[in-house]
């Protein structure tokens, strides 16, 4: 699949999205949540920019994949272990520059714990939010899975104050103001790659990529959230357009107050489970590697409307707040069913990029 071939890159070693599936889904039942293959799958995806030549990012991280899980002294990389040192070493710089930190350890969970933060406001926001991010997962509720108070609190607490560190970095070091659901895609990184640099670097990887979204003087632009919304509606006019007629035209519905949580959180409030959750994300991960992050979200909230089991009932129904209750609350019964939500969106990509590349070869000849 040719979906996220770049025009302006030349990759020797194209990424299929069967591949990579195939990948995880055949090492899922091995690995439980498939999160060590995730871990080397997106550390590749991310940082990997060796577009020219070395083994194929998927096959790199299958064979690494296996190694770690046979193995878990297996560090003997020494590529891996320089690039894992730079990213470490730059982030402690950023760090430093943003908080000051008053008693430090090298703990891997539990590194700077200690710090004072140049913005309070943001430090009280941040936290407040990462406090009851994903608290259905045990890795962020220790108490849930254990009923161990004491040595809970202490576990759970430190993670939450890895993920503050890294908003807060990211905030000072870029200017860009933390915004709610910046701690959902933080969280959702950390709990696959579990490493604070790595969380960082990869956080700010998508994020600069989609940044437009998160700024407040940019939402009536090009690449603002009301354009971004207004494309999704006209993809949700080319490919179902009885639910748009309905949903848009005659219930006049506000798509922009739900999809703004779909692109701000890239949809991990909006599948119900973890594991479904990380195939999506599979794809998103892709996306930005080959600079089509955003169009690619388009293309997937456009599928989750259009597959969305609550369908029928949106049909039925002619009432603005009700209708935005069945597209905003159908998390609990939104699972992606035999990848077919992934499908879907890979589908209305595959399709608009041959119809753009159509378009512009018929322009070409014309001129």
């Amino acid at each position: 699949m040719a979906v996220f071939n770049d025009d302006d890159h030349t990759d020797n070693h194209t990424h299929k999205f069967t591949m990579i599936r195939g990948i995880i889904m055949n090492l899922a039942d091995d690995y439980g949540d498939g999160v060590f293959m995730r871990a080397h799958l997106w550390r590749n995806l991310l940082f990997n920019n060796n577009r020219e030549g070395g083994e194929d990012v998927v096959v790199l991280s299958q064979k690494r994949g296996r190694e770690e899980h046979d193995d878990d002294n297996n560090n003997n990389d020494d590529n891996d272990i320089g690039e894992a040192s730079y990213r470490k070493k730059t982030y402690t710089a950023l760090l430093s520059d943003s908080i000051i930190i008053t008693d430090s350890n090298n703990n891997a969970d539990g590194e700077h714990d200690n710090i004072d933060h140049d913005d309070d406001d943001d430090d009280i926001i941040i936290r407040r939010d990462l406090k009851r991010t994903m608290r259905n997962i045990p890795f962020f509720n220790i108490k849930q899975q254990q009923q161990e108070e004491d040595d809970d609190d202490d576990v759970n607490d430190s993670r939450i104050v890895v993920m503050e560190r890294v908003l807060l970095v990211y905030t000072a070091s870029t200017g860009i103001k933390y915004v709610q659901g910046m701690n959902q895609i933080c969280a959702l990184l950390y709990y696959v790659l579990r490493d604070e640099a790595d969380t960082f670097w990869a956080f700010r990887c998508i994020i600069d990529n989609i940044s437009s979204i998160y700024i407040p003087q940019l939402d009536h632009t090009q690449d603002g959230i009301y354009s971004q919304v207004d494309k999704i509606k006209r993809l949700l006019c080319k490919y179902d357009p009885i639910l748009y007629k309905h949903l848009v035209e005659d219930v006049n519905i506000p798509l922009i107050t739900i999809a703004i949580r779909w692109l701000t959180t890239l949809f991990t409030l909006d599948i119900a489970d973890i594991n479904d959750i990380m195939k999506i994300w599979d794809i998103i991960i892709l996306s930005n590697r080959y600079n089509q992050l955003s169009y690619y979200l388009l293309c997937l909230s456009t599928a989750y409307i259009i597959m969305n089991p609550t369908r029928s009932d949106i049909l039925c129904n002619n009432d603005v707040n009700t209708s935005l209750q069945l597209l905003s609350q159908c998390n609990e019964d939104y699972t992606v069913k035999d990848n077919n939500l992934i499908w879907v969106s890979l589908g209305i990509m595959a399709v608009e990029k041959e119809e753009k590349k159509h378009n512009h070869n018929n322009t070409v000849q014309h001129q």
